[in-house]
C-alpha cells in the first residue's frame, strides 16, 4: 500500500466553501420563523464539518475535506464543533432580535476577515478553527 500525501487545500476553493456555508447559514436564519432560523443556522454552522463525514456542503462542492491534523480518519461532531466554533459564537447572536444581528456582523466581520488572512497568508493555511479542533483541510480529488 502506498501512501499519498495529502494535499493542502487552495485558498480560492477554500474561502468559496467559506462563502456558500455561510451562504446556507444566512438562507436558513432568515427564512425561518422567529429563533428557529438562527437555532438552525448555529446548529449547521458547528456540525457542518460532520455532516458529510467531513465536508460540509460547501467544501463538498469544492471538493474539499477536513481532517484531524494528527490521525488520519474522519473528524467527529465534537472536532466539527470545535473547528467551527469562532462561526458559532458569532452566530450565536442572531438569536438576539435586532441588536443580534448588529453584534454578530461586529464580531463575525472580523473573524471572517481574520479566517480570510490566515487561508491567504499564513504557511500552512490553518485557520483559528482548524487551531481550535487541530484539524487541516485538504484537497479531496482524486490524485493521478
Amino acid at each position: 500500500m502506498v501512501l499519498v500525501p495529502l494535499m493542502t487545500a487552495p485558498p480560492h476553493r477554500r474561502l468559496a466553501a467559506k462563502f456558500f456555508d455561510l451562504l446556507i447559514v444566512i438562507i436558513i436564519a432568515s427564512l425561518s420563523p422567529g429563533a428557529v432560523g438562527p437555532i438552525l443556522g448555529l446548529l449547521y454552522i458547528l456540525s457542518s464539518d460532520r455532516i458529510l463525514r467531513g465536508q460540509s456542503i460547501g467544501k463538498r462542492l469544492m471538493r474539499l475535506r477536513v481532517i484531524p491534523q494528527v490521525k488520519q480518519r474522519t473528524i467527529t461532531w465534537i472536532d466539527s464543533v470545535c473547528r467551527n466554533l469562532p462561526a458559532g459564537v458569532a452566530t450565536f447572536f442572531a438569536l438576539i432580535p435586532l441588536w443580534g444581528w448588529v453584534v454578530m456582523i461586529v464580531i463575525g466581520f472580523p473573524l471572517l476577515l481574520l479566517e480570510i488572512f490566515r487561508i491567504l497568508r499564513v504557511q500552512d493555511a490553518r485557520t483559528i478553527g482548524d487551531l481550535m479542533g487541530d484539524t487541516r483541510v485538504i484537497d479531496s480529488r482524486p490524485t493521478a
